[in-house]
C-alpha cells in the first residue's frame, strides 16, 4: 500500500515510495469498452453512421493518454 497514516493529522495520509511497487501496467479501452460507455451516454441519440466518429475519437483519446503516460 503504498499510503501510511500522517504521524500527528489522523485525517491525512503519506504517500511512500516503496522500491517493491511495480506499477500497473497500461491497459487499453476494448471495443466491448468503448460500446459499453456509448450505451451509458446521450450517444445512442446520435445517427448510426455517427457512432464509427464516437469509436475513431475514443481510440485518439486512448493514444494521446498513451502517450503522455509512457
Amino acid at each position: 500500500m503504498p499510503f501510511k497514516p500522517h504521524p500527528t493529522d489522523p485525517t491525512k495520509v503519506i504517500y511512500k515510495t516503496s522500491e517493491y511497487w511495480i506499477p500497473k501496467p497500461w491497459q487499453g479501452l476494448t471495443d466491448k469498452g468503448i460500446e459499453k460507455v456509448y450505451e451509458t451516454t446521450n450517444a445512442q441519440t446520435l445517427r448510426p453512421q455517427d457512432r464509427l466518429v464516437i469509436f475513431n475519437f475514443a481510440r485518439a483519446i486512448e493514444a494521446a493518454c498513451r502517450e503522455k503516460n509512457g
